[in-house]
């Protein structure tokens, strides 16, 4: 039965269901993650909608047809993603699958020409170049977003190809179920360009201090990486912050980026450096690393781990000497 007071009409949730075709429990599920509220709650606790939020479950219909996650259709719901960006790069998205995909049909389609296996290595090989063109897709797709989020024009040219070189390195060229997953999450948090925006803001103070340093990129990259692995070594066995094995790992950090300000790490330095580095990675940041380690094969977590001992490291140094 349709309630109407004044002039709004509400529906309960089957009739919802009803007039959209959609399920019940996909109608619910939608309102339990504040994708789409009900307009109100009956004192019996029953949903129930007007045609405000019948017309955007429409929409949100539309829009999960046409390839968008929830996330973004939530954006987009609630303004916080313009719509001619999301369309923008959902094109974009699209564009990528089309073309592998066209590739991969018209190398099947030669193959069925040819009627007999002589030339099967030849097309197996052709698909292996396919799927090697796709794995250059994501590479570029992590390079660009690297280059919004953290480089750009500004930033010296060894340093920028560096960088970039470092997010597309060591991907696969076919995906497991878990990579595939991960690959799509990743996706999604990077097509945020207001997060990127927000990154490149937070970074532009070290390239600041780049642009008046003669550190060469390479020597940054190699001592970042044995820092890292240091780092991943030590939490492996299990030392703590407090450790002489992790202070030790601190000090050195500290000095690369003592190196690119043309300072020494002294203790004056290491309590600055106490106060910035912990804005070196959100979570959102730190979840982007997790699902690239996932993409590369390594354990998800354990760079982030790591970086988090070397923070907590620089707080046991702060405790005791500040």
């Amino acid at each position: 039965m349709i309630e109407q007071l004044g002039q709004r009409r509400f529906y309960s949730i089957g009739q919802v269901a009803r007039l959209t075709g959609l399920p019940v429990k996909t109608i619910r599920y939608y309102a339990e993650i504040d994708l789409l509220p009900p307009a109100r709650l009956t004192e019996s606790g029953y949903r129930q909608y007007t045609a405000r939020e019948i017309w955007q479950l429409e929409l949100i219909r539309t829009l999960r047809f046409a390839g968008f996650s929830l996330e973004e259709i939530g954006r987009i719901l609630g303004g916080d993603l313009p719509v001619a960006e999301a369309i923008e790069l959902q094109l974009e998205a699209l564009d990528n699958q089309i073309q592998h995909l066209s590739r991969v049909r018209s190398i099947l389609i030669e193959a069925q020409r040819s009627g007999g296996d002589s030339d099967l290595a030849s097309y197996l090989h052709d698909l292996g170049e396919a799927m090697r063109v796709s794995l250059d897709e994501r590479r570029h797709f992590l390079e660009s977003w690297a280059d919004r989020a953290i480089g750009g024009p500004d930033v010296p040219a060894d340093w920028r190809s560096n960088v970039l070189k470092q997010f597309g390195r060591d991907l696969p060229e076919k995906l497991t179920a878990e990579q595939s997953a991960a690959w799509r999450e990743l996706q999604e948090l990077m097509s945020d360009r207001e997060a990127a925006e927000s990154l490149r803001q937070e970074v532009e103070p070290f390239w600041e201090s780049v642009r008046q340093s003669r550190l060469p990129a390479n020597d940054w990259n190699q001592g970042m990486e044995a820092i890292q692995q240091r780092a991943i070594a030590a939490l492996r066995a299990g030392a703590g912050p407090e450790s002489d094995i992790v202070q030790a790992i601190v000090r050195d950090w500290a000095a690369l980026f003592a190196a690119i300000r043309g300072r020494e790490a002294d203790d004056v330095f290491l309590a600055s450096f106490a106060k910035l580095a912990p804005r070196f990675v959100d979570e959102r940041s730190a979840h982007i690393t997790d699902l690239i380690e996932i993409l590369r094969g390594n354990p998800p977590g354990e760079a982030t781990a790591s970086h988090r001992l070397l923070l907590d490291g620089l707080i046991a140094w702060t405790t005791k000497n500040l």
